[in-house]
């Protein structure tokens, strides 16, 4: 499922939080391989996320970001 951000956003006004969950599930099942490991991995603290939980980033467009960082590094094989 595609989501153009663009269009549901206007400048300044954050992504709703769900959207940026499923956003961010959608790429660690793309990462790792399938959706029970992309939600076991949401909730277990990473050390390239500063040993927090992603799940507990994915709150604001920053900490989702951070997430979607560190996932673009774990799939190119960088995990710190």
């Amino acid at each position: 499922m595609y989501v153009d951000e663009n269009a549901l956003m206007t400048l300044g006004e954050e992504l709703p939080a769900s959207i940026l969950q499923t956003k961010a599930l959608m790429k660690a099942e793309e990462v790792l391989g399938n959706h029970q490991a992309a939600q076991d991995w949401l909730v277990t603290p990473a050390l390239g996320l500063d040993k927090r939980a992603p799940v507990a980033l994915l709150d604001t467009q920053a900490g989702t970001e951070m997430v979607s960082d560190f996932l673009t590094r774990m799939a190119h094989g960088v995990y710190s």
